[in-house]
C-alpha cells in the first residue's frame, strides 16, 4: 500500500463527507475508491484528453466524461428503463449508433440481486422498436430430460397446461421465445418482440413472470439468488 495526503478546502472535504455517508462509509474508504476507479480508467481519460486539439486540464476532461454520462442517462438510458419498469434493476453496458440506418442499439445489464428472472435486456429503436430480454442462469443441477421439457415447452407455450401466456402475446406485431443451451454450465430464456412503439412494449416484471412461469412447467426450481450469471455493479 502506498499512503498519499491531499489538501482539501472546507467545502471540498464536506461534499464528499455527505457522499460518504450515503454509502455508509467513512470519507476515507470514499476518496480511496474514487481513486482506485480514476486510476484503472487512465487509458480512457488520457484518450478522451487527446480528443481536445487544445490544452485541457484533467478536471476538464473528467467534467466532460460526467456530463456525456448525465445527459446520456436523462435523454435515453433511465427514460427506456422507466417504460420498460426496468430502472434501479439495470444499468447500460453497450450501445451504438447506426447513422445511415438512424437507429440506436442499447444493451442493459441486470444487477444482481434483482427480483425479475430477466437479467439482460436489448432494445433497438428505429422505425420499429425491438426488444430482446432473457434470463441466463445455471444448469449444474438440472438433468437432460428437463432440459428437454424446457425446449419442448417454450416450442408450445400456447398449448402447455399452467402457462398462462401475458396478454401481449396477442396484441404485439411480433415475438418469439427460445430456449437455447449455451454451453454445459448456462441456458438462456429469450424473448424478442417487435413493436411500432415502446408504450406497446411489455415491462420487464410482466415478461420475467412469463420466463419463471416456463421455469416452473418444466420442474425447475431456481432462487433468483443463485443468479451468479448476472454482472455485478
Amino acid at each position: 500500500m502506498v499512503q498519499i495526503s491531499v489538501d482539501v478546502s472546507q467545502d471540498t472535504y464536506e461534499r464528499l463527507e455527505a457522499l460518504s455517508n450515503s454509502f455508509g462509509k467513512n470519507t476515507d474508504e470514499i476518496v480511496g475508491e474514487i481513486l482506485d476507479f480514476v486510476s484503472s480508467e487512465n487509458g480512457w481519460i488520457i484518450d478522451k484528453r487527446k480528443e481536445f486539439n487544445v490544452p485541457r486540464a484533467i478536471t476538464t476532461v473528467l467534467i466532460h466524461i460526467f456530463d456525456a454520462g448525465f445527459q446520456s442517462s436523462r435523454s435515453l438510458f433511465t427514460p427506456l428503463l422507466e417504460q420498460l419498469e426496468a430502472k434501479g434493476r439495470f444499468l447500460p453496458s453497450d450501445m451504438d449508433f447506426d447513422l445511415d440506418e438512424m437507429s440506436i442499439w442499447i444493451n442493459y445489464s441486470g444487477l444482481t440481486e434483482s427480483d425479475l428472472y430477466v437479467n439482460e435486456i436489448d432494445v433497438t429503436l428505429s422505425g420499429l422498436k425491438r426488444l430482446s430480454a432473457s434470463f441466463l442462469f445455471e444448469l449444474d443441477g438440472i438433468d437432460r430430460s428437463t432440459l428437454e421439457k424446457m425446449h419442448d415447452i417454450v416450442k408450445n407455450l400456447h398449448e402447455t397446461p399452467g402457462i398462462k401466456l401475458p396478454g401481449f402475446f396477442y396484441d404485439v406485431m411480433q415475438h418469439q421465445v427460445d430456449f437455447i443451451e449455451e454451453d454445459d454450465d448456462f441456458g438462456r430464456i429469450t424473448i424478442d418482440i417487435v413493436e411500432e412503439s415502446m408504450g406497446s412494449l411489455p415491462s420487464m416484471p410482466v415478461i420475467s413472470d412469463l420466463f419463471k412461469q416456463i421455469l416452473d412447467s418444466a420442474g425447475i426450481d431456481y432462487p433468483l439468488a443463485r443468479t451468479e450469471a448476472n454482472n455485478d455493479v
